[in-house]
């Protein structure tokens, strides 16, 4: 029983050595692992708390320097703001300002040519058309009394009523009546035109006693106001001198130029 006994001595001792040597190396692993906030190195000098603690503070420092940066940045914009309010511009901002204001000048300038230019085409229009409506007028008024010039012509009398006519109204009394006439009108000449000169023809038929029986514009002088005056002149100047005995209509028939000076 002894014996036995010692014989399993050794056997207990080698599993206890193996279970404590087991132990240590579990308790070294653990000893190993990671924990926060420690310096993995071994060291007598410094203290778990005193590594929090510098550690802390140096996160706190770091954290002071990233915001005073900013604090200056903000405080330097503080100070320009003063500087915007007083409107002034950079160099750039003045040039740039100054291309602007001239580029609308060109503009406007450009707009005003454009414009003034279109008043001027509109203006010759105008007047190109009064002109051509003025020479169709004309054209219609000669045709008219060229009609009635031959409607008198064929309205004068023939035959033996035309040889008494011929007797008593000679070419030479009715050349002496047409300077008569031409003196008469000349003694009525238009007024209040001063400066203004143009030449009218015009048609006109007298009665016997010298009464202003037709009056027509064959051709203008190109000045409305000249071609009113004369009208009116002739209008005013009746009754003119009495026609020569036994003269005709076509004879008291009038076609003729008058020039007017107005001075």
């Amino acid at each position: 029983m002894i014996a036995r006994l010692a014989s399993c001595i050794p056997a207990v001792v080698s599993i206890a050595l193996s279970l404590a040597l087991h132990g240590a190396a579990f308790m070294l692993i653990m000893d190993r692992q990671p924990r926060d906030g420690a310096i993995d190195v071994p060291t007598a000098a410094i203290s778990i708390n005193l590594t929090h603690t510098e550690i802390l503070e140096a996160v706190a420092a770091s954290e002071e320097n990233a915001q005073s940066p900013a604090s200056e940045a903000v405080g330097q914009s503080g100070q320009d703001a003063p500087a915007e309010e007083d409107g002034e511009l950079e160099p750039d901002d003045e040039a740039k300002a100054k291309r602007a204001a001239e580029t609308e000048a060109r503009a406007k300038a450009e707009v005003d040519a454009k414009a003034k230019a279109e008043a001027e085409r509109r203006a010759e229009a105008e007047a190109e058309r009064r002109r051509k409506a003025a020479e169709a007028q004309r054209r219609r008024q000669a045709s008219r009394a060229t009609d009635a010039g031959a409607k008198a012509r064929s309205a004068a009398p023939t035959g033996r009523h035309a040889t008494a006519a011929r007797v008593s109204a000679s070419a030479g009394r009715m050349r002496s009546y047409q300077t008569q006439v031409r003196a008469h009108i000349a003694r009525n000449r238009p007024r209040g035109l001063p400066g203004k000169s143009g030449k009218v023809h015009v048609a006109f038929g007298l009665s016997e006693t010298g009464k202003l029986t037709r009056i027509k514009l064959l051709r203008s002088s190109g000045d409305p106001a000249i071609d009113r005056a004369v009208l009116s002149a002739l209008r005013h100047a009746a009754p003119f001198p009495r026609a020569p005995q036994g003269s005709t209509p076509a004879q008291r028939y009038f076609d003729m130029p008058f020039e007017f000076n107005f001075r």
